[in-house]
Order: structure tokens, then C-alpha cells, then sequence
């Protein structure tokens, strides 16, 4: 099944790569220009700072916009790569700041087991405490990868909530671990080893 899905969500990438190119070049543009102007602007200063922190937030709704652009462009299932997707800006509707309010909770929570992964370092000053550290960042990272199933659900136009995505992985934990959970952070790494090479 996980393989099925992983072919499948390949395969219809690859269909509408000129659909998903169209629509989400310029706001990868966008996002870039963010990006370098973030580290050209930072320093020790106050105003600096601030500037980073409006940055960041500013990358974080364009990458919000770029992942429900996208979701919404594989979500129509039509591999017919010749059909219209013409060049457009992102707009911040109702379903947008939905998607991005709930993005930023699953951001916060990713955020808080990576800090937990890092404090094991750190704080751990036995195996005990290492270990419930160590189990608390898992079962942090298997409850992330079954609430982000919400996303897709609210990119489609549904009325979807945390508890709707709960439900639906009930009897999925290990799917949604290894779709949510595994893959990206495996497709991260081997983005990184590419470009080091």
C-alpha cells in the first residue's frame, strides 16, 4: 500500500509537471528573493532582527500558498498535462489562512520534537531520561504525521479538522507514519546529499 502510494503521487507529479511548473515558478521566485534578502539583511541589531522575523513569516505563507496550490493541482487527479494552468499570483482566501493556520500548528509542533531530539544531548544525564526523551520525540513525530493528513483534506475545499485526520488514520498509524513521517525526511536528505555532490 505504501508503495502503491508512493508511485502513484509520483506519477501524477510527473503528468502535470507543466501545470505545477506554470503555476508555482513565480512563487518559488518569490520565496528565493525572501530567502536572500533574509540572510543579506541579518545581523546582531534589533532592526535586523525584526526584519529576519518578518521575513520568516512572509516565506512561511508563500510556502503555504505553494503547498495548497500544489495539493490542489494533484488533487483534481487529471494527468493530462496538456490542460491549461496558466501563470497566476497566489491569493490568501478563506481556504488559504484555513490551510495556513493549520500549518503553522503542525510547524509549532515539528519545532517542539526537534527541540526535544536536540535537548537529549543536552539534558539527558542518564539513560532513563534519555530514553523517555527518546520516546517522547517518536510518538510526538507519529502524532504529526497522522494530524498533517488534514491538509490535503482542506486543500480539496473539505471542511476537514485535527480530529477528522485522527480519525481517518485510526487504523493507519504505520501508513501515515512512513507517508508523513519517513518519506520526506528521507527525499530531505537525499536533496541534500545531491546538492553537496
Amino acid at each position: 500500500m505504501i508503495l502503491e502510494t508512493l508511485s502513484q503521487s509520483v506519477s501524477t507529479v510527473l503528468h502535470n509537471k507543466k501545470r505545477l511548473l506554470k503555476a508555482l515558478l513565480i512563487p518559488f521566485l518569490v520565496t528565493y528573493c525572501l530567502r536572500s534578502m533574509k540572510v543579506s539583511v541579518a545581523g546582531y541589531e534589533l532592526y535586523s532582527e525584526i526584519l529576519v522575523v518578518i521575513f520568516n513569516i512572509a516565506i512561511f505563507l508563500t510556502s503555504s500558498m505553494i503547498c495548497l496550490r500544489t495539493q490542489q493541482i494533484l488533487d483534481k487527479h487529471d494527468t493530462d498535462d496538456t490542460v491549461d494552468a496558466p501563470w497566476q499570483w497566489l491569493k490568501f482566501d478563506s481556504q488559504q489562512r484555513r490551510y495556513s493556520g493549520y500549518l503553522l500548528v503542525l510547524f509549532v509542533l515539528l519545532q517542539a520534537i526537534f527541540l526535544l531530539i536536540e535537548a537529549d544531548y543536552k539534558i539527558a544525564t542518564n539513560g532513563l531520561v534519555y530514553s523517555v526523551m527518546l520516546v517522547l520525540s517518536v510518538v510526538g513525530w507519529v502524532i504529526f504525521s497522522r494530524l498533517s493528513f488534514v491538509l490535503p483534506a482542506i486543500a480539496s475545499g473539505k471542511e476537514a479538522s485535527f480530529k477528522d485526520a485522527w480519525a481517518i488514520t485510526k487504523d493507519k498509524k504505520l501508513y501515515a507514519f512512513v507517508i508523513a513521517g519517513l518519506l520526506p525526511v528521507a527525499f530531505y536528505w537525499i536533496a541534500n546529499i545531491v546538492i553537496v555532490c
